[in-house]
Parts: structure tokens; C-alpha cells; sequence
């Protein structure tokens, strides 16, 4: 069973006019063939203060525009364009992206904004859902490919999403880094009555404490001494869509309390302001830590963590889905091929059963980047094992050795599938001794033996 948000390309038969601003006219041309490929007409300015008068002259029906470029800036045309033009929707597209950047880009109306490297597929689709007249994705990153599994633990949690997307309580999402936190937000957004409205995210762990806050609740001028003028913060950005506020265990105390006060009361102050703004906007969180680790070690507020769990959905890791690893590959090498028109690959069967013996520390999203490495550096139709990185090729005996086999190799030999296992095992002593196929006690007592474990290391 796949459950999917399809990604699904074909050449428009309507010649929809897409205008192009970026200063840099080598990636005015490559996105205009990649356009013209497609069936669109595209045009493009280089030089963005002749951009508006281009416009004009020709109304385009899909415009993009980049952020940073020299004199008239991506954020003051969008502006403008918005206030002349604001039947075009624009898609921004910026190398430097910023959370502050991504917010204003919302504010002014931006349909989606997109990072270099651009990703061809995700804004050929956002450029199709914008021709077609249909409402834009309004996220300030491309949305994943599709969600993949026939894991019925994931399939129920799945099932639990989009029951609760129509409704307005929060959501909590746990599970290790790389498991689909973030598209599994994604499905709650898109299938809520909030879809048109715009789906933000941030990540509490990147960004400084002290700036965390005037990030999320904005401040008024003079709060700071660089706070020259007013700023919206993501609460309002976020009107009428959804926020998602990823690692949300990383969060300061300080920013706890307020966050509990838009929850309880729905309204918060920006820094150095005294009126209180109301917000309307739909909170999903996510952490990769474990739900006790998070109340009892980083001593997160019991308070909160009731407030944003009113649903928890928990996502296991790619090591407990062994059923999906193939099926997820295939999606990835059909995907990734398609982007970089080397379509038709396969995998050859010692790849394969490579792919199912690693443990998958990174989750899916190790496994995504190691099929797009492996597609752009493929130089025929069939992948094997050579074309894998080093850390993924397992040695052929790998798997099939016995404990006595491992103790009658040399110890050379021995050290050597060892380490080989506990590297595909991310570390863990008892999943290596899995894939080798031995008794977790006979790995310790070997490892001993070869001076790769410490004294009472055996846990």
C-alpha cells in the first residue's frame, strides 16, 4: 500500500508565460530551456530595476524572482509586483535564504520560495499547480516527495494524520532525525481547511536563543538597539495557515512561557510592545527526541507538553521498516532520475540486499541523499555494488558467517568484518552481531580478544 502527495510532470498544452529576475543570466537561461522543455514560454530580465517596465509591457501569467540582487532587491519588487500586479502570483527563489527573508516573502504575497540549489521537479510542479489556477503550496521550501510505506504501525499513524489535519488541536510529531517529521506536517497542512493559507517552518535548533524569540513573536521598534523598524514574527506571518516549529525540545524556558500563552490565550506581544495581537494560526511540532528524555533531562515544561500533544504521532525509524527500504529506493531512483534525465536505472540484486542489511542510522533521509549520489553518478543503466560508497559496500561473507567462522578467520581478517558490521550498525553492538549472524555474547568476547572493546563496554 502507498500512501503518496504524488509528484506527477507533464508538458503543459497551454503556453503559460513564465518571467524570469535573477541577476546571474546563466541561470536566467538554463531555467528558461528547462521552461521551454517543458512547454512553457519563458522570458527573463538580468538586470532587476528594468524588471517592473518588462512587466508591464507584458503581463506575465507566473513570474519568478530572486532575493538578493544588486540595486532593487527580490523583496522590494515583490512588493511592488504585489501591489501592481497582484493577479501574478511569484514564486522566490534565493540562495541566501533567511528566516526573516522567508516571512517578509509571505507577508508580501509570495506563492512559494525556493533555495539554490533549485530542485527542477518540485518548482516544475509549483509552476504547474500556479497555471492551472489552483491555490500555491505557500511553503518556504519545496514539499518532499511522497510518503512511502507498508509498515501498518506507519499506515495507522498516516491514517491518524489525516484524520486530525481538519481539526484545529495541535499536534506533537516524534521520531528520530530524517524519518519524515516535517512531511508528515506537511500532509496535516495540505489537508486541512488552512491549505491556501501559508505552512512555515522553523527550527528552534538553529537559531540562537536570544533570537528565537523575536523570530516568533516579532518585535516593535527601539525594543533592541538594531531594531530600527517594526517586525511581524512567524506567529503572524503564519495567519490563517499553520506554523511548524521543529526541535521544539531546544526551546528556552523564557520562550516556553510564551509559547504556552499563544496556546492558552491565542495572542501574544511582540518584543517591546504592550498590545497584544491575536493569532490565528495552527500549531505542529516536532522533536527527535524520546518523550521522557524531553520532560525529565532538558526539563521541558509538563505544561507545554500538554498543550502542543493534544495528538502525538510517533514515527519509527527506517531500521524498524525493513518492508519499505526497497520500495522507498526505487521511489528515490525513479524520482531522482527524472530530475537528472537518467530515467530507466535499476539496482542490481547485490545492491539491493545491501541496501536491506544497512541499519540506516540517518533514517530515510540517508537513504534519500545515498540514491541521489548514486543516480548522478551513474554511468550505466544498472547500479551495482562498485558504484556504492565505500561505508555501504558490506563484505560478500558479511551476514553469512557463523561464530565459528568469525573465530577461525585470522585476526586480521576478523577486526576487519567487525568493524565492517559495526559501521553498517551505526555503532550498536547487538545489531552488528546481527548481520553477522552470531550470538550477541560471541561479538563481545571476540571484540575483546581483538582490543576493540573496554573493560565492562559491553553494554
Amino acid at each position: 500500500m502507498t500512501s503518496s502527495l504524488s509528484h506527477t510532470y507533464h508538458v503543459e498544452t497551454m503556453r503559460t508565460q513564465v518571467f524570469i529576475v535573477d541577476d546571474e543570466t546563466e541561470i536566467c537561461r538554463s531555467l528558461s530551456e528547462v521552461l521551454q522543455s517543458r512547454g512553457y514560454q519563458p522570458t527573463f530580465c538580468s538586470e532587476p530595476d528594468k524588471a517592473i517596465d518588462r512587466i508591464r509591457e507584458n503581463l506575465p501569467d507566473i513570474i519568478l524572482l530572486d532575493i538578493r540582487m544588486p540595486g532593487k532587491g527580490g523583496i522590494d519588487l515583490l512588493k511592488q509586483i504585489h501591489e501592481e500586479f497582484a493577479q501574478v502570483p511569484v514564486i522566490m527563489i534565493s540562495g541566501y535564504a533567511t528566516v526573516e527573508n522567508a516571512v517578509k516573502a509571505m507577508q508580501y504575497g509570495a506563492a512559494n520560495l525556493f533555495t539554490k540549489p533549485i530542485k527542477i521537479p518540485e518548482l516544475l510542479e509549483e509552476i504547474k499547480r500556479l497555471s492551472a489556477g489552483k491555490p500555491p503550496a505557500r511553503e518556504t521550501k519545496p514539499a518532499s516527495p511522497e510518503i512511502i510505506t507498508n509498515d501498518p504501525p506507519t499506515l495507522k499513524v498516516l491514517q491518524m494524520a489525516r484524520t486530525a489535519a481538519p481539526t484545529e488541536a495541535t499536534v506533537l510529531i516524534t521520531g528520530e532525525s530524517g524519518t519524515g517529521k516535517e512531511l508528515v506536517a506537511n500532509l496535516l497542512h495540505q489537508n486541512s481547511s488552512r491549505a491556501k493559507g501559508p505552512f512555515l517552518k522553523i527550527n528552534c535548533a538553529a537559531i540562537p536563543e536570544n533570537l528565537l524569540e523575536s523570530e516568533l513573536f516579532g518585535y516593535e521598534a527601539g525594543a533592541f538597539t538594531d531594531a530600527r523598524t517594526d517586525k511581524a514574527g512567524f506567529f503572524e506571518a503564519a495567519r490563517g495557515g499553520t506554523l511548524f516549529l521543529d526541535e521544539i525540545g531546544d526551546m528556552s524556558q523564557g520562550v516556553q512561557a510564551k509559547m504556552l500563552r499563544v496556546l492558552q490565550e491565542k495572542q501574544f506581544t511582540r518584543l517591546g510592545g504592550t498590545r497584544s495581537i491575536r493569532t490565528d494560526a495552527r500549531i505542529i511540532t516536532a522533536t527527535n527526541r524520546p518523550i521522557d528524555d524531553l520532560l525529565e533531562t532538558t526539563g521541558f515544561r509538563e505544561d507545554l507538553y500538554y498543550r502542543i500533544s493534544v495528538i502525538h504521532l510517533p514515527l519509527k525509524p527506517l531500521r524498524e521498516r525493513k518492508e519499505d527500504i526497497i520500495p522507498l529506493s526505487r521511489y528515490f531512483l525513479d524520482y531522482f532520475g527524472r530530475q537528472y534525465q537518467k530515467e530507466g536505472l535499476r539496482f542490481h540484486t547485490d545492491v539491493i540486499e545491501m541496501l536491506e542489511q544497512h541499519s540506516w542510522p540517518g533514517n530515510v533521509r540517508e537513504l534519500k541523499n545515498l540514491i541521489e549520489r548514486l543516480v548522478i553518478f551513474a554511468d550505466s543503466k544498472i547500479i551495482d555494488s562498485s558504484h556504492l560508497p565505500e561505508q555501504y559496500r558490506y563484505i560478500k561473507t558479511t551476514g553469512q558467517e557463523t561464530g565459528g567462522d568469525l573465530l577461525n578467520m585470522s585476526r586480521e581478517k576478523s577486526r576487519e568484518v567487525i568493524l565492517e558490521a559495526l559501521s553498517r550498525a551505526g555503532g550498536v553492538k547487538q545489531e552488528a552481531a546481527r548481520l553477522l549472524r552470531i550470538n550477541r555474547k560471541t561479538l563481545y568476547n571476540r571484540m575483546r580478544k581483538l582490543g576493540l572493546l573496554e573493560e565492562g563496554g559491553d553494554r
